[in-house]
């Protein structure tokens, strides 16, 4: 079983011998690469060491590595909350490219499910503004913003600069204010607004109100079903016009492909064209909303039989200023679908209703299955179509590694001087990979407490159909050891991880394994995108956490022995 997304981060693990120096072959074949992916996944999972052509995959802590000053991983036990705290920091301070200082501060919602703040959010990313953060909570919103903002609303945005002085600090509120001010106050960025509000400009306007029949008619569709007082035929009419104002909003999207490209074109592109606009960041919120949740809470697919509006979603999913932190993914929305029903669709009491959250509970527990090998279109490949990305990949590092032999006075190659080597010659795709890594674990760590305390809640706060678990040590400990994964991946550690974890961990006691494991799940299906972090690393995050929990289960029959048997079933079944 693989991770997904180390099918490009596994070829960067180089083997350790005996004395920690690096093993690197002068040629390695596609079958080798897939041997040395099982070998890493084996040491993800506490595996024994293996050899694979050369490369010696060694689980043993006696390396001289000189990777880092801090130790990951000990042998002797999982490692401290602390000790990975300052690995991590050491990590950031030491390989991490410095971040530019912030230009802003956006003021959103704590969840990421404000479709206001999203507008703003993903404009800023994609304007490539470096900018700082600070979330509101919608139902408990602190003095000091309501005194700063006089709507009270969120989103809102201080333009500060990197400059200290408060004097040139401006503050701006509501989207649509928002978008136009981003323009004024970068201008060398990409415009996404009009010059001005009031200038005339046919092609947007005729979007803008394109945009806005749609968000009325859907809005009103949402709504419907709340109506009690609405017949049948009035539903349907609601039904109808929605239907209407997508396949208009279809049509356009075709029209501006002709316009770009060769009909014959598989190719997206944006709402005005090639290029991202404030339409798109107004579009994006609710129209990705409705593409997950409407099939499960109304029986309508926004996305059936219309091929340009589909095209235009596969744009947006590789558009990484929106895929990479600010899109929800297809778990998240589906999961939360029956919490919103719970609260604001009249809960389980109504019959109607009832059934509707079955039913999204249900797809949301389909969809767990998918946690591991998750065919994630950004960096996931079958093996049989990835020889040739294999082998130049791996081209790249054994020359980084070559170089940095070339380049050293040294006999034997040190750990460092190669990944020293590695950091210099690692494309972009690497790089994300990493990045991807990074964004998980220095969540994890940083919200250790509140994760731990979660998922073992006796009363859950929130989504409490979900079960916990128990054994609030055995979760400590599980996810140490799942943030000490994460923490190899992003830093490319040669350190091995602990051999047979599980046991390490759970001392062979069933009750424990199976405790363990529902805490890793609950955590796993707790995880929310964007309100905790971006898709490609909840994805690697959930998977982690899926084959450590699976793995505990793997090589025994649990007998379960909680107080809470049919619970613990539904999470281990």
């Amino acid at each position: 079983m693989k991770l997904a997304m180390f099918s490009v981060t596994l070829l960067l693990i180089f083997a350790v011998n005996a004395q920690g120096f690096a093993v690197v072959p002068s040629t390695l074949s596609s079958s080798s690469l897939r041997k040395t992916k099982a070998a890493f996944v084996s040491s993800v999972r506490g595996g024994d060491t293996g050899t694979v052509d050369g490369l010696v995959l060694s689980s043993s802590s006696s390396s001289s590595s000189t990777t880092s000053e801090a130790t990951i991983i000990d042998t002797s036990g999982i490692p401290s909350w602390e000790s990975l705290e300052s690995e991590l920091e050491h990590f950031r301070s030491n390989v991490v490219e410095k971040e530019k200082p912030p230009l802003l501060t956006l003021y959103r919602d704590t969840n990421g499910w404000c479709p206001f703040c999203e507008r703003v959010w993903v404009a800023i990313r994609a304007k490539g503004i470096p900018y700082q953060e600070t979330t509101v909570s919608l139902q408990n919103k602190p003095e000091w913003y309501k005194q700063m903002v006089p709507s009270g609303l969120v989103p809102a945005v201080l333009f500060h600069g990197d400059d200290s002085n408060i004097t040139s600090r401006n503050l701006v509120w509501e989207s649509d204010a928002i978008l136009y001010a981003l323009d004024e106050m970068f201008p060398d960025t990409p415009r996404l607004m009009k010059k001005n509000k009031q200038d005339v400009d046919e092609e947007f306007d005729a979007a803008m109100d394109m945009q806005n029949r749609l968000q009325s008619a859907g809005f009103k569709f949402a709504y419907a079903g709340r109506n009690e007082t609405s017949t049948e035929e009035e539903k349907q009419k609601v039904r109808n016009d929605f239907e209407s104002a997508l396949d208009e909003l279809d049509t356009a999207f075709g029209e501006q492909r002709q316009k770009l490209k060769n009909p014959n074109s598989n190719d997206g592109c944006f709402r005005l064209g090639s290029e991202f606009s404030g339409i798109d960041a107004m579009m994006i919120p609710t129209l990705e909303r409705w593409r997950y949740q409407l099939p499960l809470t109304e029986n309508l697919d926004i996305l059936e039989n219309r091929i340009h509006l589909t095209k235009y979603f596969e744009h947006l999913d590789s558009f990484s200023p929106y895929s990479d932190r600010v899109a929800g993914d297809k778990y998240s929305w589906t999961a939360t679908a029956s919490q919103f029903l719970r609260y604001f669709g009249g809960g389980e009491d109504k019959p109607e209703v009832a059934a509707k959250i079955k039913r999204c509970d249900a797809a949301a527990k389909e969809l767990e299955k998918e946690f591991i090998n998750v065919n994630y279109q950004m960096n996931y490949v079958e093996d049989e179509d990835k020889d040739e990305e294999d082998d130049r990949l791996m081209e790249i590092l054994i020359k980084a590694a070559a170089d940095a032999k070339t380049s050293s006075n040294e006999k034997e190659l040190s750990n460092e001087s190669i990944i020293k080597n590695i950091n210099k010659t690692k494309n972009d795709q690497i790089s994300d990979e990493r990045l991807f890594a990074l964004e998980a674990v220095t969540k994890l760590i940083s919200n250790h407490e509140a994760v731990v305390s979660d998922c073992v809640r006796d009363e859950p706060i929130s989504q409490k159909h979900i079960p916990r678990g128990t054994d609030k040590d055995t979760a400590d400990l599980l996810l140490r050891h799942v943030a000490s994964v994460l923490l190899q991946t992003a830093s490319l550690s040669l350190k091995p991880i602990i051999d047979n974890v599980a046991d390490v961990v759970v001392q062979d006691s069933s009750n424990r394994r199976t405790q363990g494991a529902v805490a890793l799940k609950t955590v796993a299906t707790r995880l929310s995108v964007p309100r905790d972090m971006g898709a490609p690393a909840a994805a690697l995050l959930r998977e982690v956490l899926s084959i450590v929990a699976e793995d505990l289960l793997a090589d025994e029959e649990v007998q379960t022995t909680v107080s809470t048997p049919t619970t613990v079933e539904k999470v281990l079944e």
